[in-house]
């Protein structure tokens, strides 16, 4: 599968219960701020007022977390354009009452622009942005083992069309200028019926000891409070695939808001991924699932990652990425989802990444 083909709309036009992402991350080298953006379907014939399509914009001030933004921007069923297998997304809806046009959002191969106007619903942020990437050869990433695909794809299809990818353009958030020059960041697409009730899920592929390794990690949460864990580790002259059948029996992780913790398993190998970032820069967002149930996302994009490989019980290589790391926590129940109440005043700051017992 070739990036565009991974990148392609899968949406039939039909009107079955139906929902389809698109997203970029981004990370700016000065400030160390993190972009999300993303475009997406959901159940786009409906007609009911969270359905169609939604421009999403997420922005991580690291100096300065009050100043992070989470907004979005609903079209409704006739104002997107989505043409089935190709990459060419336009969200443009008709000029309001006042004879404000909200701001077109387009998304077309490797290039996407768009805006969200500043309004009530917003709380007065307001964002706009043009962007384009340039990507490694990298193969498409599946997030899920073959053998279980043949199952999970009829539900939900997840892919990395670009694991490692360079942004540049320019965005502006709340009338602030921001410059982006090679910034490094990956971009994903999802589809599907439904989605799972809970996951926690990681991402890294700009280490300081190795540029070409990549790290996901996904736990999909099942009835009872069981997890399914996935951890693939991916170098220049191999890859770890801890998720085959007897292997995911033996996988772990573990998870609160701002630290992550995922141990797979392959033969004699265990691959454990830690990523940690300081809760009160982690973006919140509610996403809304095809069967119109409510769930809480956390994400941040700037998180830190600490990867060991541990051959025959002795560490064989340890991968480090300070503020390059993404990871995601989701939960149907808000009650789930730990130390939400915290506030952004008073939140502490997970523990530091330690390698050999030292810390970073």
């Amino acid at each position: 599968m070739t990036p565009a083909e991974a990148n392609a709309v899968r949406w039939d036009q039909g009107p079955s219960p139906f929902y389809e992402v698109w997203y970029l991350i981004a990370v700016e080298h000065s400030t160390g701020d993190g972009f999300w953006i993303r475009y997406t379907l959901l159940n786009p014939l409906a007609g009911r007022p969270e359905t169609g399509a939604t421009a999403w914009f997420g922005y991580t001030c690291r100096s300065d977390p009050t100043r992070s933004v989470t907004i979005t921007q609903p079209y409704p069923t006739g104002a997107f354009a989505a043409p089935v297998g190709s990459v060419s997304l336009r969200f443009a809806a008709p000029a309001g009452d006042r004879g404000d046009a909200t701001p077109e959002c387009v998304w077309n191969d490797r290039q996407l622009s768009g805006g969200i106007a500043a309004s009530a619903t917003t709380r007065g942020h307001s964002a706009s942005w043009t962007l384009r990437f340039d990507a490694d050869a990298i193969a498409v990433h599946r997030l899920m083992p073959s053998w279980l695909r043949r199952f999970s794809d009829r539900r939900t299809a997840l892919t990395i069309p670009y694991p490692r990818l360079a942004v540049d353009g320019e965005v502006t958030v709340d009338g602030r200028l921001i410059e982006l020059v090679r910034a490094t960041g990956h971009q994903a697409h999802h589809w599907g019926r439904a989605r799972a009730d809970a996951w926690d899920w990681a991402h890294c592929a700009h280490f300081e000891d190795d540029p070409d390794a990549v790290v996901e990690a996904l736990a999909p949460h099942l009835a009872g409070g069981r997890r399914l864990t996935f951890v693939n580790l991916h170098l220049r002259d191999r890859v770890y695939r801890c998720e085959r059948p007897g292997e995911v029996i033996r996988n772990r992780s573990s998870s609160g808001l701002g630290w992550w913790r995922f141990v797979g398993n392959e033969a004699r190998t265990r691959i454990e991924a830690e990523f940690v970032v300081a809760p009160d820069l982690m973006l919140p967002f509610t996403y809304v699932a095809p069967s119109y149930g409510r769930s809480r996302c956390w994400n941040s994009q700037i998180a830190d990652c600490l990867v060991r490989v541990i051959e025959n019980g002795r560490e064989a290589l340890v991968l480090r990425s300070r503020g390059k790391a993404s990871a995601e926590m989701h939960r149907s129940r808000l009650e789930d989802l730990p130390y939400e109440s915290w506030a952004r005043e008073s939140a502490s700051p997970p523990r530091p990444l330690a390698v050999s017992g030292q810390p970073r």
